[in-house]
């Protein structure tokens, strides 16, 4: 029971198993990762493998050079951050695996359930970490809340998840409740920036310059239809004169009408335009034929035509009634016993008739007033809108100008830095040559303990060594080199930027560029460091440093493979304070 919207998902590009977690609340989410975590060891060999290589593949936990072996309550939130802010497709079908294997009864009871719809369980396509098509939101929330009126036992988010998991399908992202296709569009590709992408910094003046437009918009529209009435109105009297006296209609007057009621502008125009042409049809019948049979055929419609005009002409006194009623307070003669009793009253009558007048000829002053100033102000708008367009016509071609600027800034910047790496690879040679040779020794890096002991020789402007009690100056890490290129860096990229102050650069990508492999990190958590302050702090000279930055390799527990070197920048000394060398400093998970 394939259904063409789903033949073309199959095709096309389908939904990845992460994405229903997406569309489930969180604490739901938690409870999900929780279950499936818990029943690992009691899911079938192929389900707990796939959860253990996927959580092995992408998640690090202090103390386990495996992260799968680590306990479920510590795995929890690691999990459900790599499904939700990651993407793990993989992870997320390792959970939706055990899940799902843990709740035996509800997937036979969803499986029964699709059975009687016609619908077989195919299940996700978990090679490809793929939905194998989408389902239409609102039938799949009416069979949810089928099976949960038939099962009133079951959790209602447990059935939505499982009916996802035994169909194989997703379903359909709710589409905003806009008609515009275009505006629909947009909408769509904003839903699909990242939290981080620049376009939300002008989005506020955005929606304020929409706003804006939206307004500017409604006074054009306002101004358009005017514009339009007067024209038509103007073109049905001069050009139907004749056809307007015989039928005793008097078109200016619905001008008038229409403009003091702006809510019906658009119908009146309609209106009016309609007639504009029933009057061009007549207008074509109502001379006499030049011969008795075709007189008799042009009566016919000339009858028809008169009768569809004055037809429109008593909608349109309806169309104005239902939107300024005017009241009819005038006396029946049958009601008048003699006329001289009914004289007082047909004279107050007439009074109050002539007051209402007034006050009715004293409002539409006003919304011709109004009108005035609606029209005005579209005025003033247009030429507004003309100076901006020109102004933004300006700012283009200055646009271009910059951009042709900042291409060729980045040239030079991308040749700037490749000379600076071409001499700070010839700086650190050559220091390193210098203390090698003012030392009288082998410039061979045999550990850690050597490149720590070269760098201090290297670098006695730039460096400062204050190792705190948890250094391991002789760790086993079995690059030695990479730590003395890691401490040039130091002592050279990192300190040039910090001596001169003003740019905001991006500290790990140039440690990257120069010592692939490695990586730096800017800081730690408030509470890791208040807990395990002793790994977090150094002293020298008498005063107190903080070791919250750190460049390093390696992400295991192996001291052969991963080494940490935290520091500190002394901003009155200009040197960085070395000042832990190790494995890991300590923090709550490890």
């Amino acid at each position: 029971m394939t259904t063409e919207k789903e033949t073309e998902t199959r095709n096309g590009e389908r939904e990845p198993l992460s994405a229903v977690f997406k569309q489930m609340e969180f604490e739901h989410v938690k409870a999900v990762v929780s279950g499936a975590l818990e029943f690992r060891s009691s899911a079938s060999e192929s389900v707990r493998s796939a959860l253990a290589t996927a959580i092995s593949r992408s998640i690090r936990i202090d103390g386990f050079k495996d992260a799968s072996r680590a306990q479920p309550q510590r795995l929890v939130e690691p999990v459900m951050w790599e499904i939700y802010a990651e993407e793990d497709d993989r992870l997320a079908g390792g959970v939706l695996r055990a899940w799902a294997e843990s709740q035996v009864g509800l997937h036979d009871v969803v499986a029964s359930h699709l059975e009687g719809l016609g619908i077989s369980a195919e299940y996700p396509d978990f090679k490809e970490s793929r939905f194998i098509a989408t389902w239409p939101r609102a039938e799949w929330l009416n069979e949810c809340h089928a099976v949960v009126g038939e099962h009133e036992d079951l959790d209602e988010d447990d059935v939505a998840l499982m009916l996802c998991y035994v169909s194989g399908r997703i379903p359909e992202r709710p589409e905003p409740e806009v008609e515009s296709p275009l505006l629909r569009g947009w909408l769509r590709e904003l839903r699909a920036l990242p939290p981080s992408a620049p376009e939300w910094e002008d989005m506020r003046a955005f929606v304020t310059s929409v706003l804006e437009t939206t307004t500017e918009k409604a006074v054009d529209l306002v101004n358009d239809q005017v514009d339009a009435l007067e024209e038509v109105v103007t073109v049905i009297a001069r050009d139907f004169e004749e056809e307007l006296q015989y039928l005793e209609l008097e078109i200016v007057s619905w001008l008038e009408e229409a403009m003091s009621r702006p809510p019906i502008l658009r119908e009146s125009l309609e209106a009016l335009n309609q007639l504009k042409d029933k009057l061009e049809e007549y207008s074509r019948v109502r001379p006499q034929a030049s011969s008795r049979s075709e007189e008799t055929r042009r009566a016919d419609e000339r009858r028809e035509c008169e009768a569809a005009i004055l037809d429109m002409a008593a909608k349109w006194r309806e169309m104005m009634d239902a939107v300024e009623p005017l009241a009819d307070d005038s006396p029946d003669a049958d009601e008048t016993e003699d006329d001289e009793a009914s004289a007082p009253e047909v004279e107050a009558e007439a009074e109050g008739a002539a007051a209402d007048l007034a006050a009715l000829t004293e409002e539409l002053d006003s919304l011709r007033s109004e009108l005035g100033q609606v029209r005005q102000d579209g005025d003033s708008l247009r030429s507004e809108n003309a100076r901006l367009t020109q102004e933004n016509t300006g700012l283009q071609s200055d646009k271009e100008l910059l951009n042709e600027e900042i291409s060729e800034l980045r040239r030079e910047l991308s040749q700037r830095r490749e000379s600076e790496e071409s001499w700070r690879k010839v700086y650190i040679s050559a220091m390193a040559s210098q203390a090698s040779s003012a030392a009288d020794e082998s410039t061979q890096l045999l550990s850690v303990n050597d490149a720590l002991a070269q760098a201090e020789r290297a670098f006695p402007e730039q460096l400062l060594f204050a190792l705190n009690s948890k250094s391991a100056k002789n760790s086993q890490f079995q690059k030695p080199d990479e730590v003395f290129e890691a401490l040039a860096w130091l002592a050279t990229e990192y300190h040039r930027l910090r001596t001169n102050p003003g740019a905001s650069p991006d500290f790990d990508m140039l440690l990257k560029e120069a010592c692939p492999g490695w990586s730096y990190k800017p800081g730690q958590a408030e509470v890791t460091k208040e807990q395990f302050a002793e790994w977090y702090v150094t002293t020298a000279g008498g005063k107190t440093y903080e070791l919250y930055h750190h460049v390093g390799r390696g992400i295991s527990a192996d001291p052969r493979n991963t080494v940490r070197i935290a520091f500190a920048w002394d901003d009155e000394l200009e040197k960085v304070i070395v000042g832990f060398v190790g494995l890991h400093q300590r923090t709550r998970r490890s």
